[in-house]
């Protein structure tokens, strides 16, 4: 009987370890195929993201234009603001291109983010995007962000300067590619950071930012280029205004250059339209200057 007992004791032991080896061999198996699933999970999630993204770099004028009135699209994009700013700094251009597009557009909007976008730090991102290795498209909506945040307040602005945009904004001035949209939207940033205050002013003129805009005037004041561009024309014309006023007024020899040109534009033909407001802004500069050089000018 004794015999029998530990016999039974043995088998019954070693049924439990056989039981407690085989539940811990399912439970390591179950946690085996958990962490696949989760990883096949993680795999589709990524893969569903990276054909988004894809579909919104070859369609993102397309999201932008169906954003544009709709506060609710408006708002989730502001929602997502903390992704975009990951995606501009990644290493991945084409998220990079779709970010800066829709933080441009979030910016232009009635009530832009502007603080919400400065602190997510992508201001840098948006000097850099203008270097020479960036598509023009890529450098025309980082030029429109840092616009749209240099009309802001002044603390917003000095981001912007701090930053050295303005550099970046005189060589896009003075390259030789005819991208007049870009060179647009450069003039009137340009025009919008000197406006915050005579200092400001004076620190953009620093930079020798006059000559290219007098560049670009001069080049565009001949039909058929004079029509063609005038656009162009008027924001230059703009920021040479600009330029030329505040208090105290610049020194007259910051802006002498300027003269011959103004010249020109106050006898453009006919002065209606757009021509009309280009030589409104000539008028304005010379009567700027007046105030403190009529003998000089």
């Amino acid at each position: 009987m004794l015999m029998f007992f530990l016999s039974s004791q043995f088998i019954m032991k070693w049924l439990f370890k056989f039981d407690k080896d085989k539940w811990q061999k399912r439970q390591r198996q179950m946690q085996k195929n958990l962490r696949s699933m989760e990883s096949i999970r993680k795999i589709n999630r990524e893969l569903i993201l990276f054909f988004k993204r894809n579909h919104e770099f070859f369609h993102v004028e397309r999201c932008i234009e169906d954003a544009a009135g709709d506060p609710i699209a408006i708002q989730k994009m502001f929602d997502s603001i903390p992704v975009m700013a990951s995606d501009l700094m990644s290493g991945n251009e084409s998220f990079q291109f779709v970010a800066t597009a829709r933080l441009s557009f979030l910016l232009s909007t009635e009530n832009p983010p502007i603080d919400v976008v400065i602190q997510s730090g992508v201001v840098p991102h948006f000097v850099r995007f203008l270097n020479e290795q960036y598509g023009l498209q890529h450098k025309l909506y980082s030029v429109r962000a840092l616009y749209a945040i240099g009309k802001g307040s002044l603390e917003q602005a000095v981001v912007v300067i701090k930053h050295g945009a303005i550099p970046m904004f005189i060589r896009l001035l003075c390259c030789s590619e005819e991208c007049y949209q870009l060179k647009e939207l450069v003039a009137a940033a340009l025009g919008s950071l000197a406006s915050q205050s005579p200092d400001f002013r004076d620190y953009v003129l620093q930079f020798g930012t006059l000559t290219p805009l007098l560049s670009l005037l001069d080049n565009h004041l001949e039909p058929p280029m004079l029509h063609e561009k005038i656009a162009l024309l008027r924001a230059c014309s703009n920021t040479l205004a600009i330029f030329c006023q505040g208090n105290p007024a610049p020194s007259f020899n910051q802006i002498r250059s300027a003269l011959p040109i103004l010249r020109r534009l106050i006898h453009l033909n006919p002065p209606v339209g757009v021509i009309g407001e280009v030589c409104e802004d000539a008028c304005l500069c010379l009567s700027y200057q007046s105030n403190g050089s009529a003998e000089q000018i």
